[in-house]
């Protein structure tokens, strides 16, 4: 790593912690691009303490490859986590632009309640994607928190530029990507043009300072938080497909009959009595992706059925 452009990199982001109460952490970096700059983040800030396991970066992705999503990938960290008696651990997908956050007892966070922890200490208007929106509204926190939020499409392109129309200084996606706007400010700190003034980008690191800036303002644990939020179960497969849209067509004659309602826009969003499904075709590979969501487990599985 070129330690000049380097030591830029981490002096922008140090700017941005601002932790109140000592925590202590543990990253796993996946052998991916994040080591190199976590290992030095926080070397010097007196309140918080943390492990870095599989920093090394390695094309081979030896620990145990490149992609937290995949079953199993996060039991390291969380045996890391608890063995270390650790605040919070967070997981980052090879090229660092995903952060995936667990509590104090191991337990994988799901997105929509870490962007709504960050929503509790960042200032709206906020750009989410259908599925955390979803979420949020069926968890009753749009209700109790009346904070403007706008629907994005899925991807990079289409959040960046609904949050530059919105002045909004947040965006999150159900995948782990979680945006955010820079003031620049002329000093060129990123940017060679001296006029750019801001710009937008997503970042598992910064995502992870927000957080823990976040977390250090909580009056309990994270594993607290968690089970403070409304019951709210979550069901995600992937479907392969050689036609992705012949099998949505199918997918929508069987379940457009029993919803109550259906949503275009990112694929389809039908809505059942008590439960909702999202099934929309990736825009990288030949699958359908499902998500499924209820207040109760009997609803969710019904759809299954």
């Amino acid at each position: 790593m070129n330690n000049k452009y380097s030591n830029l990199y981490i002096k922008f982001l140090q700017k941005f912690i601002d932790i109140k109460k000592p925590i202590r952490v543990v990253f796993d970096c996946f052998n991916g691009s994040t080591g190199p700059v976590l290992s030095q983040l926080f070397k010097t800030h007196k309140f918080l303490t943390n492990k870095l396991i599989n920093s090394r970066p390695d094309g081979r992705f030896p620990g145990h490859g490149p992609n937290p999503l995949l079953k199993g990938k996060m039991r390291q960290l969380k045996k890391e986590v608890i063995k270390s008696k650790a605040d919070l651990g967070v997981a980052f997908d090879a090229d660092g632009d995903r952060a995936f956050f667990i509590d104090n007892l191991g337990r994988p966070l799901p997105s929509y309640l870490m962007a709504y922890l960050l929503f509790l200490f960042l200032r709206p208007p906020f750009v989410v994607d259908n599925l955390i929106f979803e979420s949020l509204k069926s968890c009753g926190f749009l209700e109790q928190n009346k904070r403007k939020i706008f629907i994005s499409a899925v991807g990079s392109y289409f959040v960046k530029k609904l949050m530059r129309r919105k002045s909004a200084d947040f965006g999150a996606e159900y995948s782990g990507h979680y945006y955010f706007k820079i003031s620049d400010s002329g000093r060129g700190i990123l940017s060679s043009s001296p006029n750019k003034s801001e710009f937008y980008f997503d970042s598992g690191i910064l995502a992870t300072i927000k957080a823990l800036n976040a977390v250090s303002r909580l009056p309990y644990s994270l594993a607290d938080f968690y089970d403070l939020s409304p019951e709210f179960y979550l069901q995600e497969k992937d479907i392969k497909t050689i036609n992705p849209k012949e099998s949505l067509r199918i997918l929508f004659q069987k379940y457009g009959p029993k919803a109550k309602r259906i949503k275009k826009g990112d694929g389809l969003t039908f809505y059942f009595e008590k439960a909702w499904l999202n099934i929309r075709p990736s825009n990288t590979e030949p699958i359908l992706r499902c998500v499924a969501a209820s207040q109760n487990k009997k609803s969710l599985k019904s759809i299954n059925e």
